[in-house]
This record gives C-alpha cells, structure tokens and sequence, in this order.
C-alpha cells in the first residue's frame, strides 16, 4: 500500500496483457525469485493488480524430487536458455545452461540432441503456458537401460506432472 509501480515494467505489462510473470531475479534479499501479477477486474467496476513474489527454493525442492535415475536431470530454463532452477548437470540458478532451446510446442515433447562434447541426450520438455519457462527432463542416452517406448513414456508422465506442479505454484 502507498507504492506507486507504474513505471515498473510487470506494472506496465500485466495492464496490456491481464497476466505477467518473471524470469527469475536476484532481488533485494539476494535470493532467487519470481514474479507472478494479474490484473483484476471486480464486478463494481474497479480494478486492482495482485503481485506475488515466489521464492524458487520451493520449486527446485519439487523439481528435484522427480530425477527417478542418476544420469537423469530435472531443470527450469527460460527461453534464452538461463536456468531457472537449479540443474545437476548444467549449474545453478542463473547460470546459462549450455543447451540449444528446444522448439515451441504447445504440448510436452520428447527430442534426441547431441551436446556439445558429442554425448547423446534424450530431453522431453513442455513450454509452460503464460510464462517463460520451459521445463526439461533429461536422460543421458548411453545410461537409459529401458526401451524408447518405454523411455518416452516416462518423459512424458514427468512433464505433465511437472507442468501441474509449477501451474499449481503459478496459479496458487
């Protein structure tokens, strides 16, 4: 109360669009975190904007809870390929994660890539609606020791589960 935000930039974009979300950002605590803002309209006519500040810790704790095998990793980017959340094989919040981006699909895909150094990946992955973050699931190829079948269907079963985990957190 008493802040005026209309020269802020969510302020600024949850009016054009209705909804904003933020990369993640180091803010004044130091601490990694995210913007969720939407703008409301009430039936008297009125308008108000609801900010919340999301503290990643709570979806990197969900995130890594889901890595079923050792050679497998669970990870948010954005779309410039910055991590979102922390990565076991790509570095920590922040940091560039050193894919390429997958490309935009409206629903979970499973891909094969090559890294940089060659080693075959299988990555499966889901754009999350309304938001920069694309959330990735990825195996090292040599270490899958199920058929691809099987394989994709585990990708998939995880992207779901983990596009309502962070829909839940977003949306809460």
């Amino acid at each position: 109360e008493g802040k005026n935000y209309r020269d802020q930039e969510w302020f600024r974009a949850v009016n054009v669009r209705g909804v904003y979300v933020s990369d993640v950002f180091m803010g004044y605590r130091r601490f990694p975190h995210f913007i969720i803002a939407v703008r409301h309209h009430t039936q008297t006519g009125t308008t108000y904007v609801l900010r919340a500040t999301i503290d990643t810790e709570l979806i990197n704790r969900q995130i890594a809870g889901l890595e079923p095998l050792e050679q497998s990793d669970s990870f948010i980017i954005n779309q410039e390929g910055v991590l979102q959340t922390r990565s076991r094989f790509f570095g920590k919040v922040l940091d560039k994660s050193g894919i390429e981006i997958p490309p935009f699909s409206p629903h979970p895909e499973v891909i094969e890539i090559e890294s940089e150094n060659g080693e075959i990946m299988i990555i499966g992955y889901a754009y999350i609606a309304h938001s920069p973050f694309i959330v990735i699931e990825l195996l090292k190829a040599g270490t899958a020791h199920e058929g691809w079948l099987s394989l994709r269907s585990r990708l998939l079963l995880f992207l779901i589960v983990s596009v309502i985990l962070v829909l839940g957190v977003v949306f809460w």
